[in-house]
């Protein structure tokens, strides 16, 4: 079961019950810093409603749609996905979700190394 979810509520509920909760981070154009930030929060209250039902928090995947000014440049290099990615797997992110980068063509080659590359070195880290 995976739960999108933001609000104390909803995080409550993801803890209780999903295999995997997943976010967006924060609205669409929202820097970094505030996605980071809102990441963060909804990460220590999943992991606080986890525990207090006697749940391992590690035992609950979480995963980013990564989209926005993010989502836009994450193909532009390769030193700007794995950027992306270890700012989230820092926090605890073990699952991120892409858009295939339709309004970005110029990436699309990128897009395609990072894919058969890149990827899956982080697989094995």
């Amino acid at each position: 079961m995976v739960i999108a979810a933001h609000g104390k509520a909803s995080l409550r509920v993801a803890a209780e019950n999903a295999d995997t909760w997943v976010s967006f981070g924060a609205d669409f154009g929202s820097p970094p810093e505030l996605v980071v930030e809102k990441t963060q929060k909804c990460i220590s209250y999943l992991d606080k409603y986890c525990e207090r039902i006697g749940r391992d928090p590690g035992s609950l995947r979480r995963s980013l749609l990564v989209f926005g000014s993010e989502g836009n440049t994450a193909f532009a290099s390769e030193d700007q996905f794995t950027e992306i990615i270890d700012r989230y797997a820092k926090l605890g992110i073990n699952n991120f979700v892409f858009f295939y980068p339709f309004f970005a063509p110029d990436q699309t080659p990128t897009f395609e190394k990072i894919a058969m590359q890149t990827i899956p070195k982080h697989r094995k880290s």
